[in-house]
């Protein structure tokens, strides 16, 4: 793909600028306010690879932060993933399902969304909500032992 002289230099700048110095920005941002209410869920941070993973209602959760570059200004928002057991060993689409919580992602093994409001999401609603739509839908929680095991 033919970027341009002009766009193609700006790239290279850009990402060698944002490179070095992204990851302590990553931390720093994945410790604000906005997260301080998942340490009294139990999901807790792990800064190897910044993000928010734990247990919560017997479900595996992990809430990834992350950002896109979109009209030259950068946009952040945070992914919720649950991870679950499927009811049969057939493979289901990526296809989104609108539910009141925004369009859930279902793969085989797990769910993902952005929440309605990324901008300031009250994870307490928004993990209870996904939590009641999986039991609602007849998924069981799945361990990380479990979840290990299937794909090593």
């Amino acid at each position: 793909m033919f970027y341009g002289r002009f766009s193609w230099n700006k790239r290279i700048k850009r990402s060698t600028f944002y490179g070095r110095f992204s990851w302590n920005k990553r931390i720093k941002r994945s410790t604000s306010k906005k997260y301080q209410a998942l340490s009294q869920l139990g999901i807790l941070f792990y800064s190897d690879d910044a993000l928010y993973e734990g247990v919560y209602k017997n479900f595996l959760i992990r809430i990834v932060p992350t950002s896109e570059e979109i009209n030259n200004r950068w946009i952040y928002y945070d992914v919720i993933y649950a991870f679950y057991k499927p009811k049969d060993n057939s493979f289901e689409m990526n296809e989104p399902i609108k539910y009141y919580l925004g369009d859930l992602f279902f793969n085989n093994y797990f769910v993902y969304y952005v929440p309605k409001k990324f901008l300031e999401p009250d994870f307490q609603k928004e993990l209870d909500g996904l939590v009641n739509i999986l039991q609602r839908e007849g998924y069981k929680p799945i361990s990380e032992s479990e979840l290990n095991n299937l794909f090593t």
